[in-house]
């Protein structure tokens, strides 16, 4: 990604609820996007998930 108005290289995203949905969905587009990644829902099985997604496309993140 070009910098510009979203760059987020090298920053840390926390989004809450983002085993599932919109907040999964956020988390792999900020992954992307260049941030390193702290992934926080209730379900603890469901960030782990989301976080192997963003790990598999070579992103950095952690689950909590």
């Amino acid at each position: 990604m070009t910098p510009g108005f979203f760059d987020i290289t090298n920053r840390i995203a926390l989004i809450t609820g983002s085993g599932r949905g919109l907040g999964a969905a956020l988390a792999q587009a900020f992954s992307q996007a260049g941030a390193r990644i702290v992934v926080v829902d209730k379900d603890a099985e469901l960030a782990q998930v989301t976080r192997s997604r963003i790990v598999a496309k070579g992103g950095q993140a952690i689950a909590l």
